[in-house]
């Protein structure tokens, strides 16, 4: 007989003994056992027949457990398939190498083995000892030519195991392989079907995508259609698909399929920041993140509750220019397999294309309608001169073409940005707002807040940022703007000349689109077209406004009667004679028996500081007439321009009340910040040297006012510090500025003189010193009192003659008196009585 005939024979042999020894069940289950081992065709028929014919071979052999040990494709060490009669954790996560302990050897030997007593041989598992076998019987499980396992059984007793139990095992062994080989190759044929099956649908799926994607679409109709034909992996393997376009240096998510838990915190990203999109935009390569673990690599996703554990990001490419960015995610850990990835590839590239397409037809649109805005707009702002009516007609070309809401803002004198022109998509909302008075501190410094966040270029905001959440505006003027519903905006600096010269606003309100970085590039360009315009007409507001304030702001146009005194002014304009400066002086009643005397000095030049000037004596004027004593005066002017100017303005003062009686003037005199008085008594001339805070700097400061008595004869005398840092051309260091040693030795000279020689011959001697070329505004103010009757009911001295008053304590410094200089022009006097004028320069 054959080799085949004779192995039956000794299987019915076999059988036979078995028969003989165990009862006819055996042999039925052997029978059976043969043929469950030919039908086995998959993984569930084959872990049946294992588990079965385990269950009968230890009830043949006598055996306490039987296990079956497969060798691992890729590793060959062996792990345990099925076994019966020991604890799960003796045997679960076991590894043998071949050649290592009882399995492994016979896995390398490929042969059976016979352990009367486990003691003494080595074994792999430390487990298998431990559990109390004491003998056992193993044999290789051959398949297709190679060893596929061990199968072995374990007893507690010892010599339990002989040839015979190892010759039985192995023909249990060989139907073992043979159907562990029979089912390989069916789960081969399967997965080759399958993989068949799945290339057709993917190319399937390929031609219905490029059908969908081949017709004219616009950007999200790009991205439906092609969400709509990937939407069949969603509830299988994928989770989601998500389309981003990308828009200079922003990403905007266009369509997401289904709704993605947490999108909308990546709805609008920069190119820039440290997620997995920007990222592919930057790079042009995929990413294919198959774990949570890679999706933590970054870190603004490390915490994020994403319901995502693997995620695959394609560039949409043409022409090595990322426009968009397509995003699978899976809800599981996932291995991308090289098909895949050809597919999803494969995919983007056609995205890509149709996106390209939509993006070209929509450039050509987006070119004509900006042509035809900047048109408009350009003849909006050329029909008049009329500043905010222009911005007001450009405006309405803007809404609702291109905004919800519009606004201009204007830098005025003072520089603070101001409202000039306002219009709403709403007619009737648009007249609400137009007509409601400005809360002109909070507009002023949402205005500065968005132009300190552009950085003189312009701005695009969305969310938060465009509702000033973000730009650090006052809450009360967050909760205003909130309530408009803006949800979109640009603020485009105007800038004429390398100067700011105001801000474009525009807002996009309740669900219109927000705006893209094509609107930023036309706002830009209708930015620029109106900075023009502003700076055209602020030019002829300018020179308006300087005459204005010239006239309005810096002196008075006549100087008050002050009984029982002589006053004297002169005033030389710096040597530009363009920017008007600080410099001013005022006298005015109180009432019947106090007058006010000043000189200040405004920083800064120019219109806003002469408008910051009248500001400054029209509020001293209204305080004091208020009732107010000289302090709260200053307080109350301190206050004001601590509220209406930036921390850049400020202003110098000497403040003084006058109150005429009989005996002279009593004087209260507050300096603050300003060059200090000097007093001129009986040929003495003393500096007053109490001084306070600057106006505007400090909100709280406090203003202690100086007591002193002018007896008749005796003179106050002010001046700003275009006299003392007055400086001689072509010179440096200390000696080239006139200097306070200097005036109070011309003070010294002419003390004999009368108010205007005083003023007149300290103002000659300036200008003398620097050559007629002031760089700094010049004023004098002189007060003489005079041997007059003051009137009835006035207060009587204290001082006969002395010039000291009550309070008059603090320090002086003293000259002695000399001769007068000669005579200046810009001059103004006034003596108890008569009338006088406010002169100005007549070189200005």
């Amino acid at each position: 007989m054959g080799g085949i005939e004779s192995r039956e024979l000794d299987q019915l042999f076999l059988l036979h003994a078995a028969a003989l020894q165990t009862g006819e069940a055996l042999a039925q289950w052997w029978f059976r056992f043969r043929a469950e081992a030919q039908d086995a065709n998959s993984e569930e028929s084959l872990e049946s027949l294992l588990r079965d014919s385990l269950n009968s071979i230890g009830h043949a052999l006598g055996a306490d457990a039987v296990a079956v040990l497969l060798a691992d494709e890729s590793s060959g060490e062996l792990v345990v398939r099925t076994a019966i009669g020991m604890q799960p954790e003796l045997w679960r996560e076991v590894h043998i190498a071949s050649g290592a302990g009882m399995a492994g050897r016979v896995l390398a030997e490929r042969r059976p083995l016979v352990v009367d007593d486990l003691s003494t041989i080595e074994v792999a598992s430390p487990t298998l000892r431990e559990s109390g076998v004491q003998s056992l019987v193993a044999v290789p499980i051959m398949a297709g030519g190679r060893v596929a396992g061990v199968l072995h059984a374990d007893s507690f007793e010892l010599s339990q195991f002989g040839e015979r139990d190892a010759t039985l095992l192995t023909l249990v062994a060989d139907r073992m392989g043979a159907a562990i080989q029979q089912v390989r190759l069916f789960e081969l044929e399967r997965a080759a079907r399958e993989q068949a099956e799945a290339v057709a649908e993917r190319l399937a799926r390929l031609q219905r995508v490029t059908a969908s994607l081949s017709r004219d679409l616009r950007a999200d109709g790009v991205a439906e259609a092609l969400l709509s034909e990937l939407a069949e992996d969603i509830d299988g393997e994928a989770a989601s698909h998500l389309l981003w376009l990308v828009e200079g240096r922003r990403m905007r998510l266009l369509r997401g399929s289904p709704a993605v838990p947490h999108a909308a915190d990546f709805a609008e990203m920069s190119v820039d920041d440290p997620l997995p999109g920007p990222y592919v935009v930057r790079t042009g390569e995929p990413l294919w993140l198959e774990s949570r673990a890679e999706l933590d690599a970054f870190e603004e996703l490390i915490g994020a509750a994403l319901e995502v554990e693997a995620v695959a990001v394609l560039p949409l490419q043409v022409e090595e220019q990322v426009i968009g960015v397509l995003a699978v995610t899976y809800r599981v850990p996932r291995r991308f397999s090289e098909d895949e990835r050809r597919f999803l590839t494969v995919v983007a590239r056609q995205a890509a294309e149709s996106l390209h397409r939509a993006t070209v037809r929509k450039a050509r649109q987006r070119s004509s309608f900006d042509n035809a805005v900047l048109a408009d707009v350009s003849a909006a702002l050329g029909s008049s001169l009329d500043r905010n009516a222009t911005l007001r007609l450009a405006l309405e070309e803007l809404v609702p073409r291109m905004a919800d809401l519009a606004t201009f803002h204007v830098f005025d004198e003072l520089g603070v940005p101001r409202r000039v022109a306002l219009t709403h998509r709403d007619p009737g909302v648009d007249g609400r707002l137009s007509a409601a008075a400005q809360d002109d501190a909070q507009e002023a410094h949402s205005v500065l807040a968005a132009l300190e966040a552009a950085g003189r270029r312009p701005l695009l905001l969305s969310g938060a940022e465009a509702r000033g959440a973000e730009l650090g505006l006052e809450e009360g003027h967050v909760e205003g703007v909130g309530r408009l519903g803006i949800t979109s905006a640009i603020a485009v600096p105007l800038v004429a000349r390398g100067d700011v010269v105001g801000l474009l606003g525009l807002m996009r309100l309740g669900d219109s689109p927000p705006f893209t970085e094509e609107d930023l590039e036309l706002s830009t360009e209708v930015g620029q077209r109106a900075s023009d315009a502003i700076d055209n007409a602020l030019q002829h507001e300018r020179r308006v406004a300087v005459a204005r304030a010239l006239q309005a702001s810096l002196l008075p146009p006549e100087l008050s009667d002050v009984p029982g005194a002589e006053v004297a002014a002169v005033f030389h304009a710096a040597r530009s004679g363009i920017d008007v400066g600080g410099d001013f002086y005022d006298l005015f009643p109180v009432d019947d028996s106090r007058w006010v005397l000043m000189i200040g000095d405004v920083s800064g030049s120019g219109p806003a500081a002469a408008a910051l000037t009248a500001q400054v004596r029209h509020g001293a004027r209204v305080a004091a007439r208020a009732g107010l004593d000289p302090a709260a005066v200053v307080s109350a002017v301190n206050a004001t321009l601590d509220e209406t100017t930036g921390s850049e303005w400020f202003c110098t003062m000497v403040y003084t009340e006058l109150i005429p009686h009989r005996d002279g003037i009593d004087l209260q005199v507050i300096c603050a910040g300003h060059v200090p008085p000097i007093v001129v008594r009986n040929g003495i001339v003393e500096e007053l040297e109490s001084q306070a805070p600057l106006l505007g700097v400090l909100p709280h400061a406090s203003f202690p006012s100086r007591r002193l008595r002018l007896a008749p004869g005796h003179v106050l005398l002010m001046l700003t510090d275009g006299a003392t840092e007055a400086r001689r051309p072509g010179e440096h260091g200390s000696e080239a500025f006139f200097g306070e040693d200097r005036v109070l030795e011309v003070v010294a000279k002419c003390a004999d003189l009368d108010a205007q020689g005083i003023v007149d011959a300290l103002a000659g001697a300036v200008i003398d010193h620097t050559g007629g070329q002031l760089d700094d505004d010049l004023a004098v103010v002189a007060l003489r009192a005079l041997p007059s009757p003051c009137p009835a009911g006035s207060p009587s001295g204290t001082g006969e003659g002395t010039g000291v008053g009550p309070g008059d304590d603090g320090p002086a410094r003293r000259r002695a008196r000399g001769r007068a200089v000669g005579p200046s022009s810009g001059r103004a006097v006034r003596r108890s009585g008569g009338r006088g004028r406010a002169g100005q320069n007549r070189d200005q």
